[in-house]
């Protein structure tokens, strides 16, 4: 699986990346300096490799930026397939000028992504800090927004679905929440919000054979997923789609290669799962 993280300056790719795996793989840099960035990448295992693109909207170096985030969507593997499966990318929830993303996501991700339909499959749009939208309607105890933000946030990422449709045709799943942060190393970790639902979408976006690698290194602090809205039961979408993954798979009389990758499907199906994702997966 790989999957390339984007967006503007500032927006959480790092706090995001660490939520969603539970590790240090990208260190949340507050005092960044993103016009010397390079994209870099991480490789969790041989199985999952993480894209992590400069922030753009600092001007000089955007142009240099735009032209390597294009090649990497264009790039292809020996085997024919895109070396990016699935494009995620951050905005943040609170700032009133999304211009950059915007322009990011029309001028430079969407016509690069392929096909018709690699445009729906390859890519995500994600809100991120909707915690920062409205503080004093945030409940930092149980790290979720009251209904009254909650209203105002679903007002915001059905505009941005809105505005990328009118610009490129291409109707993007689009959501909002928040990766939780820490300002230093001996601050306390706040609880991400919506984590969960993300997760979903970035399971159900992911190509068939490759869903249950992505579980397989998701953060195994069962806490970080707790708290999500109540739209759907976000458990069950995972899991469905999942399963629906298998068998694809499968029924391609693909079992070869799902055993490269994990071994035999009962051993995936039972213990090979592990506790975490038995919990995950309800």
């Amino acid at each position: 699986m790989r999957l390339k993280f984007t967006g503007g300056t500032g927006v959480g790719k790092s706090s995001t990346i660490n939520a969603l795996f539970g590790r240090e793989i990208s260190r949340v840099g507050i005092h960044a300096e993103p016009e010397t960035m390079e994209i870099k990448s991480y490789e969790l295992n041989d199985k999952i490799t993480l894209w992590d693109s400069p922030g753009l909207g600092d001007g000089k170096k955007d142009p240099e930026h735009a032209r390597k985030i294009v090649d990497l969507l264009r790039r292809k593997d020996s085997s024919g397939a895109y070396m990016i499966d699935l494009v995620l990318v951050l905005a943040d929830a609170a700032s009133r000028d999304l211009g950059t993303t915007y322009s990011l996501i029309s001028d430079v991700i969407v016509p690069n992504l392929g096909d018709a339909n690699d445009k729906k499959t390859r890519i995500i749009a994600a809100l991120n800090k909707c915690d920062a939208v409205n503080p004093r309607h945030w409940d930092y105890t149980n790290s979720r927004p009251d209904a009254k933000l909650t209203a105002e946030l679903d007002g915001r990422a059905d505009t941005f679905r809105r505005r990328v449709k009118e610009t490129t045709g291409v109707d993007v799943d689009t959501m909002y929440y928040s990766a939780g942060y820490k300002d230093d190393d001996n601050a306390e970790q706040e609880k991400p919000y919506n984590l969960a639902k993300l997760l979903s979408l970035i399971v159900s976006h992911t190509p068939d054979k490759k869903r249950l690698v992505v579980l397989d290194n998701v953060s195994r602090d069962q806490e970080a997923w707790r708290s999500n809205d109540s739209k759907r039961d976000y458990r069950k979408d995972i899991r469905d789609s999942v399963s629906s993954g298998m068998k694809a798979v499968a029924g391609a009389a693909a079992g070869a290669e799902i055993g490269s990758m994990f071994g035999p499907i009962g051993t995936i199906i039972g213990a090979g799962i592990g506790g975490f994702l038995g919990w995950l997966l309800g």
